[in-house]
């Protein structure tokens, strides 16, 4: 066989082993989809991942290179202890462990404000008004959270017998004292609603305020005890300022 007959048999062979290798057309069209698309959805061509959020209509997997450690999601409402912190495992916190959170939360940042508060200064006020000074201020708030009406208003029990009227504080101590046994009070009757109560009206017992829910009024403490307390820290800040 001459040089020349040997080359033409080698193309023709090298010819039908590629024609072998290539797909069908049918067959071409059945991988074309798995040549196109990726696991996570995106074209090899453009690079383009899925901008869809998982969980909202996104396929699954979708968007994970935007989002590797799953901060778009929806996070998860972590369950609550009494005082604001944490809970370790167990069911998710109810609201009303939500609101004793809250108002832990502001009474804590009160009592970090009112420490080395002295006879001085809780009997100073800015002006002649007597009701502008810290006295009137953390009086007005310890009258306020022992109330005998609170547990009734949450419906719960009535306080029997009922509470006998505080004297006087004679010292800044005292009436912070008084203050904390106060709050703890309030605290306790709250911690006892059950959850579906505090949607419930108050009734009869609330007057002009029947119709209004038990959640609005412990919403109304809250913001009594939010605004008060600040006042209070501002008074310190302008007693700090002119002595």
């Amino acid at each position: 066989m001459s040089m020349e007959n040997l080359r033409r048999k080698r193309r023709r062979s090298n010819g039908e082993t590629a024609e072998r290798r290539r797909p069908s057309g049918a067959s071409a069209r059945r991988e074309a989809p798995a040549l196109r698309r990726t696991s996570s959805g995106a074209s090899p061509r453009s690079g383009a991942q899925s901008t869809s959020p998982p969980g909202r209509g996104g396929p699954a997997g979708a968007g994970a290179a935007e989002d590797p450690g799953g901060a778009g999601r929806r996070a998860a409402r972590l369950p609550r202890a009494p005082g604001g912190g944490v809970r370790q495992g167990g069911p998710m916190s109810t609201l009303t462990e939500d609101l004793t959170d809250l108002f832990d939360h502001v009474w804590g940042r009160f009592r970090a404000r009112m420490a080395g508060l002295g006879d001085a200064e809780w009997d100073w006020r800015p002006t002649r008004d007597a009701h502008l000074g810290l006295r009137r201020r953390i009086a007005h708030l310890t009258g306020t959270l022992r109330e005998d009406r609170n547990p009734v208003w949450l419906g719960l029990p009535p306080v029997s017998p009922p509470a006998e009227p505080e004297p006087e504080p004679e010292s800044a101590r005292a009436a912070l004292a008084a203050a904390e046994l106060a709050y703890a009070r309030w605290r306790g009757w709250l911690a006892e609603v059950p959850q579906e109560a505090l949607a419930e009206p108050i009734g009869a017992v609330a007057g002009p305020y029947g119709e209004a829910t038990r959640l609005s009024f412990v919403l109304h403490l809250a913001d009594e005890l939010v605004h008060h307390t600040a006042e209070a820290a501002l008074l310190r800040d302008l007693y700090a300022g002119t002595h």
